[in-house]
């Protein structure tokens, strides 16, 4: 793997990494968990283009997520090659930047992620033997 490879990895494994933390600390997780969301507003288009590298990198082929995996990856690519011009962070604003903008498709973007990173700290937990149910 090159450099970049093992940093979009790195990159995703941290994520899942601080899902875990949460899990742990304070129970399942919700969807509406701020100390989260927190971390995602804060991610712009480079680290989310990095992100979704990443999450085709760390999952195994075979990993039964694969295929609902790569189906929000491809969608939330598209999303940020069509609008990454427009906006710093197309798919994880805060709230108070996409309703003043006005902005289409952002709590579709938004719930896209998460269903992506739910999926991903499951490979996760399974790669690296990690038993730690979201329930």
């Amino acid at each position: 793997m090159s450099n970049i490879t093992d940093l979009e990895t790195t990159a995703i494994e941290r994520l899942c990494e601080l899902l875990n933390e949460e899990i742990r600390q304070t129970g399942p997780i919700s969807k509406g968990n701020k100390r989260i969301w927190g971390v995602l507003h804060e991610m712009d288009n480079t680290i989310w283009h990095h992100c979704l590298n990443g999450a085709i990198n760390i999952t195994p082929r075979n990993h039964k997520n694969f295929n609902r995996i790569d189906q929000r990856v491809t969608e939330l690519n598209a999303a940020l090659t069509r609008l990454k011009g427009d906006y710093d962070n197309v798919i994880t604003p805060y709230p108070s930047e996409y309703k003043r903008q006005g902005r289409p498709n952002s709590d579709l973007y938004q719930g896209a992620a998460w269903h992506l990173l739910m999926l991903l700290r499951e490979v996760y937990c399974d790669v690296y033997g990690v038993d730690l149910p979201n329930k």
